[in-house]
């Protein structure tokens, strides 16, 4: 995304003079080295149901950092989620766990073990629950 197309943010300085954010100068240092905006965040697992079995939810294209992700509990009893990276190839297992968190009956929590993960080209996101049709998992990430 182009600083162009946001809405434009700026700060006064203590002398009165108007002075981008750091965001929009780093969007411009960006395109400006590199010829290309920031990478936004987007959607890479829409809202979906988990099983009680892994099952895979993405499949990285390139390198990924996931910035967000949410697991909403619709049941009246805490359900345990797990959520594994694993390389190419591979099953979810133990080994490759990045996050295991029980999420109270009827509400949303955050999975901040997840957030900043990067995920390698060809590498899957996979995740279960403890409960079938009790957990709805989304996750946000960045294409490096």
């Amino acid at each position: 995304m182009s600083t162009s197309s946001r809405p434009p943010v700026a700060l006064v300085d203590n002398q009165g003079r108007i002075t981008p954010t750091w965001g929009r100068l780093w969007d411009r240092l960006w395109s400006e080295v590199f010829g290309g905006s920031v990478s936004q965040s987007t959607r890479l697992v829409a809202p979906t149901q988990l099983g009680t079995t892994p099952s895979t939810l993405y499949t990285a294209p390139g390198y990924v950092q996931v910035s967000n992700a949410s697991v909403t509990n619709s049941t009246g009893a805490a359900v345990t989620c797990n959520v594994y990276i694993a390389p190419l190839g591979k099953s979810a297992s133990n080994a490759n766990i990045v996050a295991t968190l029980s999420v109270a009956a009827n509400s949303t929590a955050a999975l901040p073990s997840l957030a900043g993960q990067v995920i390698n080209t060809g590498e899957t996101l996979q995740a279960s629950a403890s409960s079938g049709s009790a957990l709805t998992l989304i996750v946000s990430g960045v294409l490096l």
